[in-house]
C-alpha cells in the first residue's frame, strides 16, 4: 500500500465508523442531531455517489464491493436513533483526578456551567482545562489539529500535489477535484484545456439554383434577368410551378382605369355623370337579371335626369 493509499483508506474508514458506530456526540446539540448525521453517514456510503467511488479508487479498493460490505454490517447494527442514546450516556460523564461525574455533576462542582463544559469539550479542551478552569479565565490555544495532507497524484511516473498539477498543465486545481469527484480517471483529470476551443462552424448558408435554357442561375439572379421580383419568383416555386412556367411567365399587371372602362363599354365621362348610363347594356349592371328584363321595359334616355 502506497502512501497516499494509506492516508484514503483512513478518511475511508472514519466514514465506516460514524455510519456502524454513530456518529460521535460531541458537536451535537441533541439525540435528533447525532441521529440524523449517523443517518447522513450511512447514505453516504449505501447510496452510489462519485465522491464515495473515488475515495474507494484512491485508497485502491472496489467502491461496489466495499458498499456492499458496509451496507451488510449496517443492517446489522443498531438503528441511528439507538446509536444517538448510546453516545449520549458515553459523553455525559468526564474522568478527572480519579473521580467520574456527568456533566451536570462536575457543573456543581466546578462552578463552570454544562453547556460551558460542552462548547469546551467540542473546541478542543482537555477534560482537564474543561473542569480546571474558571468562566472568564484564559488558558493556552489548544493545540491544533494537524493540517490534511495534501492529495498527489501519480502520473506519467510524477507525483504531485493537485495545486502542483494545476501549475504544470494550466488548469485550476478546483478543476482537476471537479474532474476527479465526477469519477474521472487520472490521466483524464490532468488533460490540460486547450486555450482556444474551436467553435463550432456555421452550416453555410444554400442557394436556390434554377437551369434554364442550358444556364444555371442563383433565384435571385434569374430574378434580376427576367424581370420578376425575387418574392415572386418564390411565390411560384412554393405553389410548384415548372422552371419553365416561373421563368417565362410575366407579371400579370393591373389595367389602369381607361382599359377597366373599355372593357365595360364605358367611357371616362360617363364614370363621372350619376345615374345610370344611357347605352347600359341588356341584363349587365342593373343587378336584375333576365327576369327583371321581361316584366317590366325599360328605356332610358339622356334626358332622364337622376
Amino acid at each position: 500500500m502506497t502512501p497516499e493509499q494509506a492516508i484514503w483508506t483512513e478518511v475511508l474508514y472514519a466514514a465506516v465508523t460514524d455510519a456502524i458506530e454513530g456518529v460521535a456526540s460531541v458537536g451535537y446539540s441533541g439525540d435528533t442531531s447525532r441521529a440524523n448525521a449517523t443517518e447522513r453517514a450511512r447514505s453516504y456510503i449505501t447510496t452510489p455517489n462519485a465522491d464515495f467511488n473515488q475515495v474507494c479508487t484512491m485508497a485502491g479498493l472496489d467502491p461496489v464491493a466495499v458498499r456492499e460490505h458496509v451496507s451488510r454490517k449496517i443492517a446489522n447494527a443498531p438503528t441511528p436513533a439507538e446509536l444517538a442514546v448510546i453516545n449520549h450516556t458515553l459523553v455525559q460523564t468526564l474522568t478527572h483526578n480519579g473521580q467520574t461525574h456527568s456533566i451536570a455533576e462536575w457543573s456543581t462542582i466546578t462552578g463552570v456551567s454544562g453547556e460551558a463544559i460542552r462548547k469546551r469539550i467540542k473546541n478542543g479542551w482537555t477534560v482537564e482545562d474543561t473542569l480546571a478552569t474558571a468562566v472568564g479565565q484564559r488558558i493556552k490555544a489548544a493545540p491544533k489539529a494537524p493540517h490534511r495532507p495534501a492529495q498527489t497524484l501519480t502520473h506519467n511516473g510524477q507525483t504531485r500535489t493537485i495545486i502542483e498539477w494545476a501549475n504544470v498543465i494550466g488548469v485550476a486545481h478546483t478543476t482537476i477535484h471537479m474532474r476527479l469527484r465526477k469519477g474521472w480517471s487520472i490521466e483524464a483529470a490532468l488533460t490540460p484545456k486547450p486555450k482556444h476551443e474551436p467553435k463550432p462552424k456555421r452550416a453555410r448558408r444554400t442557394f436556390v439554383t434554377l437551369t434554364y435554357q442550358g444556364r444555371t442561375l442563383k433565384l435571385a439572379e434569374w430574378a434580376k434577368i427576367v424581370g420578376v421580383s425575387l418574392p415572386t419568383l418564390c411565390q411560384r416555386r412554393k405553389h410548384g410551378w415548372t422552371v419553365e412556367a416561373m421563368l417565362s411567365t410575366p407579371l400579370t399587371k393591373r389595367a389602369d382605369t381607361a382599359t377597366q372602362l373599355a372593357r365595360r363599354g364605358l367611357t371616362a365621362d360617363d364614370a363621372q355623370t350619376p345615374g345610370v348610363p344611357s347605352n347600359l347594356r341588356p341584363l349587365q349592371e342593373t343587378g336584375g337579371g333576365t327576369f327583371a328584363q321581361e316584366i317590366v321595359n325599360l328605356n332610358f334616355s339622356q334626358d332622364c335626369a337622376a
